[in-house]
């Protein structure tokens, strides 16, 4: 996740079972942990000013996380559901943030780990930040050499250009054992659309932690 400002919070018991309700819809994989401990986080943002943002995380290991909003739009979860967000845009109007680059990236940067579908990924701004494995034989060692070679002069922090629609904003996440090429597409409404393309699988990586 970003580093934005959060703050532990305790949900009154309606918002409570709201929020359990919400995440046995929208993420049917992560109600289970919310029987063990969990804390719920209150993110700072001005993007969406009649909403709130929560980050539930479950804190056992493995720690796992989802994206919350509640406001106009009910309770949602954002985690794997971009749809959510732009329910969210449709009553805001956060076009009116966007425009400079500085604004643009922030709020890209902010949505797509809110609504980013796995919470292991780690964004790049270098090839030496992969995680590789230690014990790494011959054969690994040669498929880095050769990624290496391809992408390393194309991992670098995230490049924002000017399109015709608004912004693209494009960085290099390893998600699981995949490299992925994201171009995420910033329209001026700010309905953020993901483009991913894998450009290695099966990378010799260990888990990454729930990354920025």
């Amino acid at each position: 996740m970003p580093r934005l400002v959060s703050t532990r919070i305790e949900l009154e018991a309606g918002a409570l079972a709201q929020l359990r309700e919400a995440i046995g819809r929208d993420a049917p994989a992560f109600r289970p942990r919310l029987d063990g401990p969990f804390e719920v986080l209150e993110l700072a943002q001005a993007y969406f000013p009649t909403h709130r943002i929560l980050e539930v995380v479950a804190t056992s290991e493995p720690v796992r996380r989802v994206v919350v909003a509640m406001g106009p739009v009910g309770v949602r979860v954002l985690t794997g559901h971009v749809e959510h967000l732009h329910a969210m845009i449709d009553v805001e109007r956060v076009h009116e943030v966007l425009g400079p680059r500085e604004r643009a990236a922030a709020y890209a940067e902010a949505a797509d780990a809110w609504t980013r579908a796995a919470d292991d990924e780690l964004v790049l701004d270098d090839f030496s930040e992969i995680p590789w494995r230690a014990d790494l034989d011959a054969a690994a060692q040669q498929q880095i050499a050769r990624l290496e070679t391809m992408y390393a002069s194309d991992i670098e922090p995230a490049i924002m250009r000017h399109t015709y629609t608004g912004w693209e904003r494009r960085f290099f996440v390893v998600s699981g054992q995949r490299l992925i090429d994201r171009r995420l597409q910033i329209p001026m409404d700010g309905k953020l659309r993901p483009e991913d393309e894998v450009v290695a699988e099966d990378l010799p990586v260990e888990r990454a932690a729930p990354g920025r």
